[in-house]
C-alpha cells in the first residue's frame, strides 16, 4: 500500500494510471482518445467524479442511499459498526450468525456463523491490514474520503445453508442494464459466466476462463429494474444483487470493477463495450 501510495505521489495521477494499466495490461493508456471499456474507465477515474460516488462506494452510506430510492426492504440489515479492529470483541457482536465487512475495500468479509468462528486475534489482524485508504490501490476516487469502518450486518444465507450467496452483478451502460455477470465458486475455484438481459450465455470474461452452471434467477426481471432505477446519470456502473429465498437484496455499487485492468478473453469485447460508455463532455 506505501509503494502505490509514494508512486501516486511521486507520478500524479495520471501518469501512475498510465503506468499501471502498462503493467498490468500490457498496452499503452489512451487517454486522449479512450475507445476500449478498460480504457474508458481509466478516464472516468481523472474525469468524472461526483459527490455521491462516495456515498455510493461506501458500503454503510450506501445502505441508506439504496433504501431511499427503491425501498428499505432490498437493503440487507446493518447490525453495529465498529470503528477500529481492537473494538471486534465477541461480547460486543449481535447474534449470530452474521457477516463482518469492510465498509471502504474489496475483499474485507469474514462470515460468522457461531462463536467458533471468532477468532480474536486473527480477525483483528485481518481488520487491521485493511484499514486504509483503497483509494491508492487503483485510483479509484469514490474510496478516497470514506473513513474505514467495520460493520457487522444480517447473515443471508444461500442454498444448501452455503456461507457466500450467488452475487449477480448487473453492468449498466448511461443508465441501462446490459450484462449479468456470475462469479461462482471462489473459495474452490472461481468460475465466471456472462449473459445478456435475456439470459443468454455470452463468450466473455476476464476474471476466470471457467463456467459454472448458473440458473437465471426467478428475480431477474426485478434485478434489470431496480438496476434502471438505480444506474441514473452514471456513464457506467455495476450493481450487484443476490437473490434469497425469492427476495432481491442490494449489494453493492462498483464504477470500476478490476480497477478497469482487465484482459478480455477476446480483445473486441473490450472495445464493444468501451462503445457503450458515452463519456461525458
Amino acid at each position: 500500500m506505501m509503494f502505490y501510495k509514494l508512486l501516486v505521489f511521486i507520478l500524479g495521477e495520471s501518469s501512475f494510471l498510465r503506468w499501471k494499466y502498462y503493467y498490468r495490461t500490457g498496452r499503452r493508456l489512451n487517454l486522449r482518445k479512450p475507445e476500449r471499456f478498460s480504457e474508458k474507465l481509466q478516464w472516468l477515474k481523472l474525469n468524472h467524479r461526483l459527490p455521491e460516488m462516495t456515498q455510493m462506494a461506501d458500503k454503510i452510506l450506501a445502505k441508506q442511499y439504496v433504501s431511499e430510492r427503491i425501498g428499505e426492504p432490498h437493503v440487507i440489515k446493518l447490525l453495529k459498526v465498529f470503528e477500529l479492529p481492537q473494538e471486534l470483541q465477541w461480547d460486543d457482536m449481535p447474534p449470530p450468525p452474521f457477516v463482518l465487512k469492510t465498509n471502504h475495500d474489496s475483499g474485507g468479509v469474514r462470515v460468522i456463523r457461531d462463536k467458533s468462528d471468532f477468532n480474536v486475534q486473527e480477525l483483528q489482524r485481518f481488520f487491521e491490514q485493511k484499514m486504509h485508504s483503497f483509494y491508492h490501490v487503483n485510483l479509484e476516487w469514490e474510496y478516497k474520503n470514506i473513513q474505514p469502518a467495520i460493520f457487522a450486518e444480517e447473515h443471508l444465507q444461500g442454498a444448501n445453508r452455503a456461507n457466500l450467496l450467488q452475487d449477480f452483478k448487473v453492468h449498466c451502460f448511461n443508465g441501462k442494464p446490459r450484462f449479468i455477470q456470475t462469479i461462482s465458486d471462489r473459495e474452490s475455484g472461481a468460475k465466471e459466466n456472462w449473459f445478456d438481459t435475456e439470459w443468454n450465455a455470452l463468450d466473455m470474461c476476464y476474471f476466470s476462463t471457467n463456467k459454472a452452471k448458473v440458473k437465471q434467477p426467478a428475480t431477474l426481471g426485478e434485478m434489470l429494474v431496480l438496476s434502471e432505477k438505480l444506474a441514473g446519470k452514471f456513464p457506467y456502473i455495476r450493481i450487484d444483487w443476490y437473490n434469497c429465498q425469492g427476495r432481491v437484496y442490494f449489494g453493492e455499487f462498483t464504477f470500476r470493477p478490476y480497477g478497469g485492468f482487465m484482459n478480455w478473453n477476446k480483445e473486441e469485447v473490450d472495445f464493444e463495450l468501451g462503445r457503450l460508455i458515452k463519456l461525458p463532455n
